[in-house]
């Protein structure tokens, strides 16, 4: 890793874990060999493995405890399996936080899977770290947030690669449409399970009181059950962040997500 100069972080006053993959990633990107964030967050830091995630010493030794279905520590991405690794193990935070509805583990677990494993496809060529993912559960205030972010080719460049949507992005927020069911860089033969990852979780997001934030480039996206929202980024973010934010007292139901969508095709593979 080159010398270049310390990351200094100057940042809310309560933490989530869009913040440390948020940061995590500049790191990586920038090759820092320093981090410095305030004292009053060294020990939540080093538990969320802030350091550790981008190969730095944290400052300070902290214990290593079981988190107990509270927060799942900044993990790197670094392959397909390492992906699906993530996600299961993020599922596994909600379990211990006490959801134990089958649909809702279900739905959470399909989400992930999806949106993680783009992580890796999209990722930039040549980086050792595809992309950092953490999560975290308040049980007191019956809250979950998951977040992905890589520092990949961004959303508009792999879309840009299918022609079909060559006028559409000349007008369009690119991170809009990539929540557009059957929208894909990469078309799969026949279309199964093309471009559903994001849609799936948006729609499950707006139907369940939750929300869905995507930045990537200079487009940015919002979706909640109150609306959308598709704005122009005054910071670009080179990559994609995904994060999705929720209340786990409400049980999701995946089910209803897929029965609104057009029937064309074979309408029973997703059951």
């Amino acid at each position: 890793m080159s010398s270049k100069p310390g990351v200094e972080f100057h940042g809310p006053t309560f933490l989530r874990p869009y913040h440390f993959a948020v940061l995590a990633n500049q790191v990586h990107r920038l090759d820092a060999t320093r981090v410095t964030v305030p004292k009053a967050f060294q020990g939540y830091a080093s538990r969320m493995r802030l350091w550790q995630s981008v190969g730095l010493e944290p400052p300070n030794k902290v214990t290593e405890r079981n988190p107990g279905g509270r927060f799942h520590p900044l993990s790197p991405i670094v392959s397909e399996m390492t992906a699906q690794n993530i996600a299961r193990d993020i599922l596994a935070v909600f379990r211990g936080a006490g959801t134990s509805d089958k649909a809702t583990l279900n739905a959470i677990d399909t989400a992930l899977s999806e949106i993680f494993s783009n992580c890796f496809f999209h990722a930039e060529a040549g980086r050792e770290i595809c992309g950092l993912a953490c999560a975290q559960s308040w049980p007191y205030a019956r809250l979950a947030q998951v977040v992905v972010a890589d520092i990949g080719i961004g959303i508009r460049s792999s879309l840009g690669a299918n022609l079909a949507y060559s006028e559409r992005l000349k007008s369009e927020n690119a991170a809009e449409l990539a929540t557009e069911l059957g929208v894909t860089s990469k078309p799969a033969p026949g279309g199964a399970h093309s471009g559903y990852g994001l849609t799936v979780a948006r729609q499950l997001m707006e139907k369940h009181g939750g929300s869905l934030l995507l930045l990537s480039g200079n487009d940015g996206f919002r979706a909640t059950e109150h609306g959308s929202q598709a704005r122009e980024l005054r910071v670009p973010w080179r990559g994609t962040i995904v994060a999705l934010e929720w209340r786990t007292d409400r049980p999701f139901d995946i089910g209803a997500v897929y029965r609104a969508w057009p029937k064309d095709g074979d309408e029973d593979e997703f059951f």
